[in-house]
C-alpha cells in the first residue's frame, strides 16, 4: 500500500512539474518606431532665406522648438513654442498656420 502511495505521490509531482514548466506565451510590448536615415531624407526643409521671404510676405509661421526644456527655457526663437506645448495651443493656430521645427 505504502509503494502504491509513493508512485502516486511521485506521478503527481512529476505532474505538476511538467505543467509548471510547460511554456508561456511571450507578450512583448510594441516599441516606439524611430524614424530612420531614410525617412528624414522626405521631411520638407527649408533655408533661413526662405523663411524670412515668407515672413516678409505675411505667411502666418509657428516656430517649434525642437530641444530639451531646459535649453528653450534658457533661449529660443522670440515667439517660439515648445515642442511639448504646440497640442495645447493647436486650437489657437489658424488653419493656414505652417510650422517651421528647428
Amino acid at each position: 500500500m505504502t509503494e502504491i502511495r509513493r508512485n502516486f505521490l511521485c506521478l503527481m509531482f512529476a505532474i505538476i512539474f511538467l505543467v509548471g514548466c510547460q511554456s508561456v506565451p511571450q507578450t512583448t510590448t510594441p516599441t516606439s518606431e524611430r524614424p530612420s536615415l531614410a525617412d528624414l531624407d522626405k521631411v520638407p526643409r527649408i533655408a533661413a532665406k526662405e523663411v524670412k521671404a515668407l515672413l516678409d510676405a505675411g505667411v502666418k509661421l509657428m516656430f517649434v522648438d525642437t530641444r530639451s526644456r531646459e535649453e528653450f527655457d534658457e533661449d529660443h526663437i522670440q515667439g517660439a513654442v515648445f515642442l511639448a506645448d504646440v497640442e495645447a495651443r493647436y486650437n489657437e493656430l489658424a488653419k493656414d498656420t505652417k510650422f517651421v521645427l528647428y
